[in-house]
């Protein structure tokens, strides 16, 4: 995987977070749901549109993860195809199947829904985004991917500190993720999970992208990247276990990411660091998630 190719292009108007909000757009009601892929994640979405007070949910899902069976206490109507589950007029759906396989469930979804949620990242390469960009807009539907960390409160503050007179001009934002991905679901052979394979859009840099998204999100649009995908004796993969990225904003500042599947425990850290200039010279303000900040002249 080429970063420059996948990374490279990528364009985003910071006007993006403050337009959305977590409640689902008011536009039209929703009555039905639909789910592609219902493993862990997908189970997690249910739970949540049936705490929206969506009760009515229905799954499409090929079977061949780790779960095979959906917990009965979530009560979804399951389907064996396209036809079944369009057949039941969902009003929205949300795609929660392996990376791969987003631009096909999204390409089927959309002439039938209203509104689609598509887990990150949207599709496996990034050939494949710009025809499901114009689909998703010749469609008229509401969409967003599941970039969520964006609306994390500790994200929050650092947003509104990059856009306080106090901040300053972003220099550089520092990062880093680690997760052992045997810690995922502890009862599963990692090694046959999505994560672990090149067939479903799996590996660090795409599954564990938050950071990327957050870098264009706080510091700009990417003017170049380069990347590394060092090995680990840790893991013996076919997908990417290690990831570290350097990125070049178009606004000047550059976000040095690191991604992992190996440490524990799981932990995320980072900060952004900030140059002032004034009579007295040039100031760095640092301002990390915690919300902690310090000065140094």
């Amino acid at each position: 995987m080429k970063f420059s190719t996948f990374y490279g292009n990528i364009q985003k108007k910071k006007r993006w977070t403050a337009q959305s909000a977590i409640k689902l757009k008011s536009r039209y009601d929703v009555n039905c749901a639909a789910v592609i892929g219902a493993g862990s994640i997908g189970s997690r979405h249910i739970r949540n549109l049936r705490s929206l007070g969506i009760t009515n949910v229905i799954a499409l899902r090929s079977g061949q993860g780790e779960a095979k069976k959906i917990a009965p206490d979530l009560e979804v109507k399951e389907v064996e195809n396209w036809d079944q589950l369009f057949a039941c007029r969902p009003d929205i759906v949300v795609i929660s199947n392996p990376t791969s396989l987003h631009p096909e469930a999204v390409k089927a979804c959309l002439p039938y829904v209203r509104g689609v949620f598509i887990e990150k990242p949207l599709a496996g390469t990034l050939e494949e985004v710009p025809e499901l960009l114009k689909l998703i807009k010749s469609a008229n539907v509401v969409s967003f991917v599941g970039y969520n960390l964006q609306f994390h409160p500790a994200i929050k503050v650092i947003q509104e500190f990059l856009q306080s007179e106090r901040a300053g001009k972003p220099l550089v934002f520092q990062c880093q993720v680690g997760h052992w991905i045997g810690d995922w679901h502890p009862n599963e052979d990692y090694s046959k999970s999505y994560v672990a394979r090149k067939d479903l859009g799996g590996g660090v840099s795409r599954t564990l992208v938050h950071e990327v998204h957050l870098a264009v999100e706080l510091l700009g649009p990417a003017r170049s990247v380069f990347g590394l995908l060092p090995s680990s004796d840790l893991l013996s993969l076919e997908v990417d276990s290690v990831s570290d990225m350097m990125v070049a904003h178009s606004s000047g500042a550059v976000s040095q990411i690191h991604l992992d599947l190996i440490q524990r425990p799981a932990h995320r850290t980072g900060v952004i660091s900030c140059l002032r200039f004034g009579r007295k010279g040039s100031e760095f303000s640092d301002r990390r998630p915690n919300g902690a900040s310090g000065c140094v002249a």
